[in-house]
């Protein structure tokens, strides 16, 4: 899980503690803090997906538990518009899971034209926004559960990042 870094409560505290404009961080660390929001508020069926180069990381908010452990990212915006739901913080973008790749390049374009670029451990270089996102859709995307159907953390969730 390469995209996924473990967040200790005080840097928490700073992403939170920090004005919209103001923040910064990488993706899985605004993602576990949405994950976190998401347990408090007993939210059920939270997903956490990951690329599986470690390029990106966001949520999946699904209607009821589902069964697969990795997909292309195509295959991934055809499951069902209904059924799921995506919330990528990173990106500040919430979707149904078919809008998804629409948002993420709206949003790269934008960033791209303010001469935003993106830093990676994977990469030798810095890159304008709409050329890394391209990384996102080759490859495949892992799932891991973090909440169950009640809400509650799994056991993955609580072992690796809640430290139960």
């Amino acid at each position: 899980m390469a995209a996924l870094s473990k967040l200790p409560g005080k840097e928490y505290k700073v992403l939170e503690g920090c004005e919209p404009q103001s923040r910064f961080g990488n993706c899985s660390q605004y993602s576990l803090i949405a994950a976190k929001y998401g347990l408090i508020k007993k939210i059920p069926n939270i997903w956490i997906a990951v690329h599986e180069d470690g390029v990106h990381a966001f949520l999946v908010l699904a209607r009821a538990s589902f069964r697969f452990e990795s997909l292309t990212f195509e295959d991934f915006s055809e499951v069902g518009d209904r059924a799921f739901f995506i919330c990528d913080p990173w990106f500040n973008i919430a979707c149904e899971v078919g809008l998804y790749k629409v948002m993420v390049m709206m949003k790269s374009s934008q960033w791209t034209q303010q001469g935003k670029e993106i830093f990676s451990d994977i990469l030798p270089d810095p890159e304008p926004a709409l050329e890394w996102v391209q990384r996102l859709f080759v490859g495949r995307i892992k799932f891991y559960q973090l909440t169950d159907n009640s809400g509650k953390p799994t056991r993955f969730y609580a072992e690796e990042f809640l430290g139960l």
